[in-house]
């Protein structure tokens, strides 16, 4: 859910049968809403979004958001549901980009934690919630459902992008996901330096570590069979390999658009 979060595993990764086995196994303190990962991402948040303020160039990986954004810039108005997204990265690169495109109204859907944290940094257009009925109540529609880096971080994924799917929204944009060809879907831990974990270096005040939480690898084929029930993939995206320790899992994308009369 974190931008720009590297996908390192750990050495010698261990396979779990199930996610609350691989949250069992992490070290003590240390998961998805740990205080100190929560304090680091919306700092660099701030700063990124102060950055975005006197212009300073995106870099590629902001691409993706834009790409999604891509068929809704002539509406007058937009309603984005952004499902783990972190501190609201998306939101300020979209608003950096589209100046003078439609007025944006953006969900952030996160954690307690994060949601709770980043709402310091709420302004005109841009809100958080840590539950989806809360997050699309006043969305008389939803435009783009966004989901990057996120969905392998919940404990069932498919669970989850289906009820996302529910929502009917007219476009969805799954990227950052690792997906698997296996017989079953199966669980670990992932790592990753603290100051990789959102936008920009580490901000002052805080020293590097490792830090750990529970991943799930869904199948790649159960992914593509629930979207494509009431969505057209518009175009895929394969991202490269997840991780040095799983060369044989992919990180993919998906571009999707709701099917007629569905």
């Amino acid at each position: 859910m974190k931008f720009k979060k590297r996908a390192f595993l750990m050495s010698n990764s261990p396979r779990f049968a199930s996610f609350a086995e691989a949250v069992d196994k992490l070290p003590d303190g240390q998961d998805y809403q740990e205080r100190e990962l929560v304090d680091v991402v919306v700092q660099k948040t701030e700063i990124f979004a102060a950055d975005q303020e006197s212009r300073t160039p995106l870099d590629l990986n902001t691409s993706r958001v834009l790409m999604a954004l891509g068929p809704l810039i002539g509406l007058d108005k937009i309603n984005v549901l952004d499902f783990g997204g972190a501190s609201g990265t998306h939101f300020f690169i979209a608003k950096q980009a589209i100046t003078h495109g439609p007025a944006m109204k953006w969900h952030v859907l996160e954690t307690d934690q994060m949601s709770s944290t980043a709402k310091r940094l709420e302004q005109s257009g841009l809100r958080f919630f840590s539950n989806l009925y809360d997050a699309t109540e006043n969305m008389k529609r939803i435009d783009l459902i966004i989901a990057s880096g996120a969905l392998q971080f919940c404990d069932d994924p498919l669970g989850v992008l289906r009820n996302l799917l529910d929502l009917s929204p007219r476009f969805l944009f799954i990227t950052r996901t690792p997906l698997i060809r296996d017989s079953e879907p199966w669980y670990s831990i992932q790592t990753s330096r603290l100051s990789e974990n959102g936008p920009g270096p580490l901000p002052l005040g805080f020293k590097d570590r490792m830090v750990s939480y529970p991943i799930s690898f869904a199948l790649e084929s159960s992914f593509q069979n629930l979207i494509s029930e009431r969505y057209l993939i518009r175009f895929s995206l394969d991202e490269g390999v997840y991780g040095e320790n799983f060369k044989s899992v992919r990180s993919c994308g998906y571009f999707c658009e709701l099917k007629p009369g569905s």
